[in-house]
């Protein structure tokens, strides 16, 4: 092995001090990841920073994060093994250094739209009542007449059957399987519905 470190040129030796600890770390966030004990944070860079190199959707999505802790040691490995690559080609220094470079940049980039696209598929699960407006039910637990007490519906909100909390504006009590329209919302978890 000594061999082969002392065959190398100064900038092989430098690109493989790059290389290897880049590779050590990567390998150390894929298994914390495999373990689950990765963040999902993915280690941003400080918020003066991110400003300048997040590109964040216009309708205010998750925005490309390119500059994390995995797309830098991503760009290092590449950096250093690509370069190392190309300059045992015999390939002049400046050269074996821009296609390091070239394929640390495309490596950060196609991190960050993994992680994008990773994102877009967890689903935060919290129930918004503002997605009922206009959604049909049924009523489970007769709804008394002009909001004296609140009944109960069935409905289908966010992909999951539902019992919810329900209230009237109709001058007549809405009786047990009566068919319902959500028409608003009274305060945070209550729904104001009407006959269909």
């Amino acid at each position: 092995m000594l061999d082969w470190w002392n065959g190398m040129t100064l900038l092989e030796q430098i690109l493989a001090c790059i290389a290897v600890p880049s590779t050590l770390l990567l390998v150390i966030q894929l298994i914390m990841t495999i373990v689950g004990l990765g963040d999902d944070s993915d280690g941003d860079v400080p918020d003066d920073l991110e400003d300048d190199v997040s590109f964040d959707d216009a309708d205010g999505d998750i925005g490309l994060r390119v500059f994390t802790i995995r797309g830098l040691t991503a760009f290092f490995t590449l950096l250093g093994w690509v370069g190392l690559s190309v300059s045992r080609t015999g390939a002049h220094a400046v050269i074996a250094i821009m296609c390091g470079v070239l394929a640390g940049v495309i490596a950060m980039f196609l991190i960050a739209l993994l992680v994008k696209y990773a994102m877009k598929l967890q689903d935060d699960g919290t129930l918004d009542y503002k997605n009922a407006l206009g959604l049909s039910g049924t009523v489970y637990i007769t709804i008394p007449a002009k909001r004296l007490e609140k009944g109960k519906i069935n409905i289908m909100l966010q992909g999951h059957y539902m019992e919810l909390e329900a209230v009237t504006d109709e001058d007549e009590d809405i009786k047990f399987g009566t068919e319902i329209v959500v028409i608003g919302l009274s305060g945070t978890n209550t729904l104001v519905v009407k006959r269909k």
